[in-house]
């Protein structure tokens, strides 16, 4: 069993015709593979935070308003977010 080394030039088995640049290609796909890898995982624990707001806005007599403007802030953060009803 071989242990993980880090360098790029470490992954040529002894006497080998590779390059070090062919090398260092290996280890750039590596690190691009798992770049891609964190960046997915980061966008589908950001989609389990995500939710849905439903309702109907209406007026005081109970007609639907069309068209009204909806905000909603996080009182958390303080961030706001605003859309028009439809």
């Amino acid at each position: 069993m071989t242990s993980f080394r880090p360098c790029a030039t470490d992954c040529l088995p002894k006497n080998s015709s590779l390059s070090e640049s062919r090398c260092g290609r290996i280890a750039f796909g590596r690190s691009l593979w798992f770049l891609g890898q964190f960046i997915l995982l980061v966008w589908l624990v950001s989609l389990s935070w995500a939710g849905d707001i439903s309702g109907k806005v209406t007026d005081p007599s109970g007609a639907v308003v069309i068209g009204a403007i909806v905000t909603v802030r996080n009182a958390d953060t303080g961030t706001s977010y605003g859309r028009r009803a439809t």
